[in-house]
């Protein structure tokens, strides 16, 4: 029933868009959060100012353990760049950091793989000529 379902979904482009969940509690060190294909993986420790800045962004944390979707890793540089930063250029710098996400998120859309003849359809073509 669930794959009729999808595929009419899919004909008729009938998706749902996924909610933001509420912001979860201050992440711990080696979590994960995450923010539309973006993911930080925490190597340092941030305080409630700076995890109430970044859960206002929309960053929330996540489970990577049940979760299959692929994400763009953050560096951690850029990660200690955005936490010792003033808000002004810890803005300017998630805005950048939102541009890269989207440069590379237009490119995957643009590249898709090509497609390799099977053998059998190279031989039939080779027939013909």
């Amino acid at each position: 029933m669930m794959t009729i379902k999808n595929t009419f979904r899919t004909l008729f482009n009938i998706r749902v868009e996924r909610a933001l969940p509420p912001p979860g509690p201050q992440p711990t060190v080696g979590s994960s959060i995450v923010r539309g294909t973006l993911r930080i993986r925490l190597k340092v420790p941030i305080d409630s100012e700076q995890w109430a800045w970044f859960s206002g962004l929309g960053w929330r944390t996540t489970d990577m353990r049940a979760d299959r979707r692929r994400y763009l890793c953050v560096e951690d540089k850029a990660l200690l760049k955005l936490l010792d930063a003033d808000n002004e250029k810890r803005d300017r710098m998630h805005a950048q950091l939102l541009q890269w996400e989207e440069s590379i998120n237009g490119q995957r859309r643009t590249m898709r793989p090509e497609r390799k003849a099977s053998a059998n359809a190279q031989d039939r073509a080779d027939r013909r000529i």
